[in-house]
C-alpha cells in the first residue's frame, strides 16, 4: 500500500517485523508442544527460546541467495543457535506450518481494528440521525422527486448498513479463526496432531478440521468478499452524499478547511474530494476480492499461485477499508447540513410530490381509479411546466369541483402536509432505540 493511504494501526499489524516475530512465536510454540510430548528435552527447548532471534537484513540477504523467504528466516534463526540444537528448530515442519497461523492472526487483528472503528461510526451516524430526525427533505427514486422523508431517516439507513457490516465481520472473524500444523500435504507426517492442538489453543484458534499444506482459501475469499461489501456500503453512502452536495442541490457539504483549496483553476470551488476518493477506493477493494476468489482453486494439496497475490491484496485491502472507514467517520462528524435548502428542494415541484395521497383521496371520493390517476398526472405535469401551484390548479379544475364539498376542502389541503406520510417515523426510529 502506498504511504498516502496507510493507517497507523494497519501498518503495525502488517509490518515485516511483526510477521517474522509471529513466525518465531509459532516455531517456539511447536517446540513447547514437542517438549510436552517428550520429543525434545526441556533443556533444548529453553536454550532455543533463549538464543532464537532474527535480523531482517540478514533474512533478506539469505533470501537473495536461496530464493525462499521462510527458509531464509529459519536459517537466520539457526545461525544464532548452538550447533547441537539447530536441527530441532523447524524440525518436521513445512513452510506453511509456520506461515498460516501468523497470516490468520494478522487478519483477525485487522478485522478487530475495523470492527472497532465501524461500531464508533455506526453509533455516531445514529446520533446524527436523531439530531436530524425531523428535518424534512425530498426522497427520490430514479433520481426524481418522489415523496417526503427526513434527513434523519436517510441517515438511519446508512447506520443500519454499517451495523450489518459489523455483524458480517464478526461472523467471518469466527470462520477465519483456524490454524494448521498438519505437514506438507495435511496428513501430519512426522508431526503429532497434538502439536497443532497445542499451538492453536495457545492462540485462541481452532485446528482446521481439514487442511492440505494450507488452510482452504475459501476462508480468505470470504474475508475479502466481506471487506468488499463493506467498501460497497461506504461507496453507497459516499455516492449519495456527493449527489446531495451537487451545486444544484446543496443539501450537505464536505468539511472544508480555512486554508484548503478546491481547484487549481477555479478558486470558488469546494469539491467533494473525500467522497469521490471513497468511491474510487471501493473499486480497488472489489478487484482485490476478485483475486481472492481466483485463489480458491489450487492444484491438489498445494501450489503457490495464491502466495504472491495474498502478500499484496491482504494488507492493501485492510489498509484501504480502514482508511475508508476512518475518513467516513471524519466526514459524518464534520459535515455541513443545510435544512433550508432541503425545504427549498422539497418545494421545487410545486406540490407534485403529494400526487400519491391526492390520487388515493380522489378514489375515496368516488372517482374512477384511472380517471383519478390521469387527473393528478395531468395537473402535476402542468404545475411543473408552468411553475404553478398544484393545489390551485386542482381547486380550479371542473372535475375536482364536482366532488369538492365544503367538508372535502380541508381534506384536500391535508394532502399537501409533508408530515402526512411520515406518521410512522417514530416506529422506525424506535428500532434503533431512539
Amino acid at each position: 500500500m502506498i504511504e498516502r493511504y496507510c493507517t497507523k494501526e494497519m501498518s503495525e499489524i502488517w509490518a515485516e517485523e511483526v510477521k517474522f516475530a509471529l513466525w518465531l512465536k509459532i516455531e517456539l510454540l511447536a517446540l513447547e508442544a514437542r517438549m510436552n510430548l517428550g520429543e525434545i528435552s526441556s533443556d533444548v527447548y529453553q536454550r532455543i527460546c533463549e538464543q532464537a532471534r532474527f535480523d531482517i537484513a540478514r533474512i533478506n540477504e539469505i533470501e537473495q541467495e536461496i530464493d525462499h523467504d521462510l527458509l531464509a528466516f529459519v536459517n537466520c534463526v539457526q545461525e544464532n543457535l548452538d550447533s547441537d540444537i539447530r536441527g530441532e528448530f523447524h524440525n518436521k515442519m513445512t513452510s506453511y506450518d509456520t506461515e498460516e497461523i501468523p497470516m490468520v492472526i494478522r487478519i483477525i487483528n485487522s478485522l478487530d481494528v475495523i470492527c472497532l472503528e465501524l461500531e464508533r461510526l455506526q453509533l455516531m451516524i445514529v446520533n446524527k440521525a436523531a439530531e436530524y430526525r425531523n428535518i424534512i427533505m425530498i426522497g427520490k427514486t430514479h433520481g426524481q422527486h418522489a415523496e417526503p422523508i427526513t434527513f434523519g431517516l436517510r441517515l438511519l439507513g446508512w447506520a443500519d448498513a454499517i451495523r450489518r457490516d459489523v455483524d458480517r465481520l464478526l461472523q467471518v472473524r469466527k470462520e477465519i479463526a483456524v490454524g494448521k500444523l498438519s505437514g506438507a500435504v495435511g496428513v501430519y507426517g512426522e508431526l503429532d496432531p497434538r502439536i497443532e492442538e497445542h499451538v492453536c489453543q495457545k492462540l485462541n484458534l481452532e485446528p482446521a478440521k481439514h487442511s492440505t499444506q494450507i488452510i482452504h482459501r475459501d476462508r480468505i475469499a470470504h474475508v475479502m468478499s466481506t471487506l468488499a461489501v463493506l467498501a460497497g456500503n461506504i461507496e453507497h453512502i459516499a455516492l449519495n452524499f456527493r449527489k446531495m452536495a451537487d451545486s444544484d442541490i446543496r443539501e450537505v457539504r464536505e468539511p472544508f478547511g480555512k486554508k484548503q483549496k478546491g481547484s487549481s483553476r477555479m478558486p470558488h470551488k469546494k469539491n467533494t474530494i473525500v467522497t469521490e476518493r471513497l468511491c474510487g477506493m471501493a473499486r480497488v477493494v472489489r478487484v482485490n476480492c476478485l483475486v481472492a476468489l481466483e485463489n480458491i482453486a489450487t492444484w491438489e494439496e498445494r501450489d503457490i499461485s495464491q502466495s504472491a497475490p495474498e502478500r499484496i491484496i491482504l494488507p492493501d485491502a485492510f489498509h484501504l477499508v480502514h482508511y475508508m472507514t476512518q475518513k467516513l467517520t471524519w466526514l459524518m462528524s464534520n459535515m455541513e447540513v443545510f435544512p433550508a435548502q432541503m425545504t427549498a428542494n422539497l418545494n421545487k415541484t410545486f406540490g407534485c410530490v403529494f400526487s400519491g395521497p391526492l390520487k388515493d383521496m380522489f378514489i375515496s371520493w368516488g372517482m374512477d381509479a384511472e380517471q383519478a390517476y390521469r387527473l393528478v398526472q395531468e395537473k402535476s405535469f402542468q404545475a411543473m411546466e408552468e411553475q404553478a401551484d398544484l393545489l390551485s390548479l386542482l381547486q380550479k379544475d371542473p372535475t375536482v369541483q364536482e366532488f369538492l364539498t365544503s367538508d372535502r376542502k380541508k381534506e384536500l389541503l391535508e394532502c399537501f402536509d409533508p408530515w402526512r406520510g411520515l406518521k410512522h417515523l417514530d416506529a422506525i426510529f424506535s428500532r434503533f432505540g431512539r
